[in-house]
């Protein structure tokens, strides 16, 4: 697609919509993401955000740092995400995640 859209003169951008579930291990982290798989099956609502669990942003701080560096690395430049819980996911990913990230990026 990138040179598709160089023969035109464009250049694409590429984002992806994905749920963080950070935890101190990774299988409280998967139990977690167990959980939400679980209430995506209660409405259409809730299964299309247990959807967004696909990109593997699911685990301990530093292996969702080495993700999203990877998903850099792979072209990815907006990451649109969720978290789960909301605000404690939100605050644990400011918090424990993005400083590694921003480290690796430095």
């Amino acid at each position: 697609m990138n040179t598709r859209a160089e023969r035109h003169g464009r250049r694409i951008h590429y984002g992806m919509s994905c749920h963080v579930i950070c935890a101190d291990t990774t299988s409280e982290a998967h139990e977690l993401a167990n959980q939400l798989e679980e209430h995506g099956k209660t409405s259409r609502v809730a299964f299309i955000a247990a959807k967004a669990l696909g990109p593997g942003l699911v685990g301990t701080p530093e292996a969702i740092a080495e993700r999203i560096r990877r998903y850099e690395a792979a072209g990815v430049g907006t990451l649109m995400l969720h978290f789960h819980p909301m605000m404690e996911g939100m605050e644990r990913f400011a918090q424990e995640v993005m400083p590694l990230v921003m480290k690796k990026a430095a």
